[in-house]
């Protein structure tokens, strides 16, 4: 239960930071900067202090750097491209414009978890190919 906790906090700091940034009138590569400060600080104390009080979570399994890499530069396009749409918006759409990202970014995993049932099962979850072509519904919906 801490887990989804954890997760629902995230997503809630996740949904508002574009929301409070905009305010701030500042451009793409200004959001950026301050994006990856804060991130940057909050990586090293997770690193330096969180890190050195518990074990790692998968002791014993090295570390897949070139994942991380991949994983790295599609976090790293994402902020980019969230940077130059967020000074684009209007305040008053901007909640629209993140809702169609927070969707697709939903359906991508859901996907990636049909794919692995389809690779391994030969059987996907009707009910979560459902719910991938609502948010892709919603998303587009939220768009026009």
């Amino acid at each position: 239960m801490k887990v989804y906790l954890m997760a629902a906090t995230a997503g809630l700091c996740a949904g508002a930071w574009p929301l409070v940034m905009k305010p701030a009138n500042l451009g793409g590569g200004a959001i950026a900067i301050s994006y990856c400060v804060f991130s940057l600080a909050a990586a090293l104390f997770l690193f330096v202090v969180v890190e050195k009080l518990q074990a790692p979570a998968q002791a014993g399994v090295p570390a897949g750097w070139w994942w991380a890499i991949a994983a790295s530069i599609l976090a790293a396009a994402a902020l980019l491209l969230l940077s130059i749409v967020i000074p684009q918006v209007s305040r008053e759409k901007l909640g629209a414009v993140y809702a169609v990202l927070i969707l697709v970014q939903i359906t991508v995993p859901v996907l990636y978890h049909t794919v692995l049932q389809l690779y391994e099962h030969h059987a996907a979850d009707p009910r979560r190919l459902a719910g991938a072509a609502a948010a892709l519904i919603a998303a587009y919906l939220l768009s026009t």
